[in-house]
């Protein structure tokens, strides 16, 4: 092969390749490009939660509603390390945070044919006998999910939830099994955009009229394991750790709206302060 066929072999081969490779660029846009037209979404959390009604707020990053009664919806996609097999989660937290020794604020109720344990007033015993309606704060316990095995490993460790501005207040487990009979077409439900494929869901039924006003309820769920160990992420031997959670885009609170008559006595008291000032300075 004379040189100058050598030199034609190898820029016929420079240009096979730099044609290939602009092919396969144009492949991977066309089919990004593809994507961004059916609006599917590409990434979807393994858990979510979303309100029926409710609606995105994108400064707290949550699913908001300001009823006091609506459903809730938990969604799985499941995978090798989630399970339709697996105990899943949701924790009903107090909002605004509480400290010791709590009070009485009233009650609020979350029920479901897939729930498995209630919250009770002995979280660390094992009589589950609890019920749909929680007592707040009575029938609640006051740290960061999820509920350990114990009380004295009730305090924060890395395998815990992360407090989001949330925690540590008082919040009450809901213990639950997916159907694996119950799908629906997957959705992204911090925007609504649809994805490939299905996922499991259960759906809850939540009253909050009987919660004190000023007060709300944030909800996360989570999957979790025991620590059969010691290690770095362990508060203690029989520590019970978070495995997945529905991140911050995907939880979701309620945000009610104080009843008319709330707003008028509200209103009568503060027109009836402007008064005494000016009666008093009038003196």
């Amino acid at each position: 092969m004379t040189n100058i066929n050598v030199i034609r072999h190898v820029f016929c081969r420079h240009q096979e390749r730099h044609w290939i490779n602009n092919f396969l660029i144009l492949l991977i846009v066309l089919v990004c490009v593809g994507w961004g037209f059916t609006g599917y979404s590409l990434a979807l959390p393994t858990l979510q939660l979303d309100i029926e009604g409710g609606y995105y707020d994108s400064v707290t990053q949550t699913i908001v509603t300001t009823s006091d009664q609506f459903t809730l919806s938990a969604f799985l996609v499941a995978n090798r390390y989630n399970s339709i097999n697996d105990h899943y989660y949701i924790s009903a937290a107090l909002m605004p945070k509480e400290a010791p020794p709590g009070g009485d604020y009233g009650s609020f109720s979350l029920s479901s044919d897939r729930i498995t344990v209630y919250p009770d007033a002995t979280p660390y015993d094992s009589t589950n006998d609890g019920d749909s309606t929680v007592e707040v704060t009575g029938e609640m316990v006051f740290g960061i999910p999820p509920l350990d095995a114990f009380a004295t490993l009730q305090g924060w460790d890395s395998g815990d939830l992360p407090s989001h501005s949330i925690y540590k207040t008082y919040f009450a487990e809901f213990e639950f099994k997916f159907d694996p009979d119950q799908q629906i077409a997957a959705y992204n439900t911090q925007d609504g955009s649809p994805a490939h494929g299905m996922m499991y869901n259960v759906e809850f039924d939540v009253d909050l009229s009987n919660l004190l006003p000023g007060y709300d309820i944030h909800f996360d769920l989570y999957n979790t394991k025991l620590c059969s160990k010691q290690k770095s992420s362990c508060n203690a031997v029989g520590d019970i750790d978070i495995t997945q959670f529905a991140p911050f885009p995907h939880d979701a609170e309620s945000r009610r709206v104080p009843e008319p008559s709330t707003l008028l006595l509200l209103g009568s008291g503060i027109m009836g302060l402007g008064l005494l000032g000016r009666s008093i300075n009038k003196k």
